[in-house]
């Protein structure tokens, strides 16, 4: 835990996440979330419906 906690507040981790490379890599890991959820709703497996309420609690914490 100290090893993460010490690389996430370095300026190198910040700078790669910021440059063109980093932002790429996290708009692909979105994107292959939201291909993930898509196909999912799409063959009636689990639908999206279902998923906003975890989803927001994921983003958000509990709004209790």
């Amino acid at each position: 835990m100290k090893y993460f906690l010490s690389s996430i507040t370095s300026k190198a981790y910040w700078k790669y996440v910021f440059s063109y490379q980093g932002i790429k890599s996290i708009f692909a890991t979105f994107g292959v979330c939201w291909l993930l959820i898509s196909t999912l709703d799409f063959f009636k497996i689990y639908r999206y419906i279902n998923l906003r309420r975890p989803i927001t609690k994921l983003f958000l914490g509990d709004m209790n």
